[in-house]
């Protein structure tokens, strides 16, 4: 073993020590429940953890035949070379990390190892969107296995293939854990903002309410419809926004379309015009019921809690809108359609 190798083995091993370190200090620390750690982050630097002990693995297993002239250690030295610091790695860092070194265990792994994960991928289940058959054919993955024997692949060109292969479904399947966390925090962004804009919302409502209520104030009654209708409309987006899958299995056709991330952009755009067509749409209705075209238990005059469910519906539901307005139309001897 030479001596940059030795270097790079003690440099793994104290980058190691130092994330287990960190991690038994976040163990100790007291009132946990103040400032809670984020778990997610915790199981990827553990996960770290137990990727650079498998690299020092590795490592030390080497030799100088040919076969390993391919397995550069570079990038491992760059990675290395972010993570000195375990208590500055954020969350999203942590993942990363734990990502890329998965991708250098494939292109240090030892031969074994490699036809272990060729094997694995022999017996993928079926809905499995990163399985060998939906990237490359079936034939390539079976020449490889048979390559291999008594611990070592027939050539230097079959290992070279296996990790190249290996690594390209590596980077699929990471790839696609990228896009879910960007999907996963631009939809909790979009319904903290519709969170927000109820809070602002609810304490108007009542105020607008209560005064229509003592006041008999057809202004106040209007800001009532006007507002019932927006509150509706950001429910009917939140429910929504809340169902959507940030992806759909293979196999599963039942399920509502899966988020993209160009969608999600342009989703607040699409939200503020949003809340103006459901004062709108609340509006429209109130004008109708308010005009008597249409009655409801035969009542011709309603009270101001009974408009406000209306506007609701009308900014919630676009079925019920529609509806309501073909009754209309259909009382009126003509038709929407």
């Amino acid at each position: 073993m030479n001596e940059e190798t030795t270097n790079l083995l003690q440099r793994i091993l104290s980058i190691e020590q130092d994330i287990r370190d960190h991690l038994d200090r976040l163990g100790k620390k007291r009132f946990k429940w103040l400032s809670p750690e984020d778990p997610v982050r915790i199981k990827n630097l553990e996960k770290i953890a137990g990727h650079l002990h498998s690299v020092l693995n590795f490592l030390e297993s080497q030799d100088d035949k040919p076969c390993f002239t391919e397995q550069k250690t570079k990038t491992l030295c760059l990675i290395l070379e972010q993570m000195q610091k375990p208590c500055c790695i954020s969350s999203n860092d942590a993942w990363e990390f734990a990502d890329m070194l998965e991708i250098e265990l494939i292109r240090l792994g030892d031969p074994v190892n490699i036809f272990m994960l060729l094997k694995a991928q022999q017996k993928a289940d079926i809905t499995d969107p990163h399985r060998w058959e939906k990237h490359f054919q079936g034939r390539d993955l079976d020449t490889l296995i048979d390559s291999y024997s008594c611990g070592k692949f027939d050539n230097c060109q079959h290992l070279l293939e296996a990790r190249r292969f290996l690594e390209h479904l590596r980077q699929e399947q990471i790839s696609e854990y990228r896009r879910d966390r960007a999907k996963a925090q631009l939809r909790g962004i979009y319904l903290g903002r519709m969170a927000l804009m109820l809070a602002l919302i609810l304490p108007l409502l009542s105020y607008f309410y209560i005064a229509a209520t003592w006041k008999d104030n057809l202004a106040y009654l209007l800001l009532v419809v006007l507002l019932s209708g927006a509150a509706g409309s950001i429910l009917s987006h939140a429910f929504k926004l809340g169902k959507q899958p940030l992806h759909t299995e293979a196999n599963d056709k039942t399920r509502e379309q899966p988020l993209g991330i160009r969608s999600l952009i342009s989703e607040w755009k699409v939200f503020i015009a949003q809340l103006v067509i459901g004062a709108t749409s609340a509006l429209v209705l109130f004008l109708i019921f308010k005009a008597g075209l249409l009655q409801i238990g035969g009542m011709k005059e309603l009270g101001p809690e009974a408009y406000a469910l209306i506007a609701f519906l009308a900014g919630f539901s676009e079925v019920y809108f529609i509806g309501i307005l073909e009754k209309v139309g259909g009382n009126t001897g003509s038709s929407l359609r």
